[in-house]
């Protein structure tokens, strides 16, 4: 693999462990700590969002032309918001029959 594809495959990596985290707190709660366990599923949620940027900054440094921009997205950024506040105020109602 070349330098790149092994970034975007730590990339790949540490969403999914973004994504565990966040389902361990859905379960278990923010302050749940395992056994033997020296931080709270909120810390390490903490923990994995910065592994998660540290691997974001490091694809895009491994090529910033192929990437663009790496400076945040604010007119993305106030869609995406306003998207998700709509959503969380006209919420779907499933059928659970």
């Amino acid at each position: 693999m070349t330098r790149q594809e092994t970034l975007l495959a730590i990339l790949a990596e540490e969403c999914g462990e973004v994504t565990q985290r966040v389902t361990k707190i859905l379960r278990f709660g923010l302050e749940n700590k395992r056994p033997r366990q020296e931080f709270s599923n909120a810390e390490l949620l903490k923990q994995e969002f910065n592994d998660l940027l540290v691997a974001m900054s490091m694809v895009y440094e491994s090529n910033p032309k192929a990437f663009g921009c790496y400076v945040i997205d604010e007119k993305h950024q106030k869609q995406k918001r306003e998207k998700v506040e709509f959503h969380l105020k006209n919420p779907i109602e499933w059928d659970n029959k």
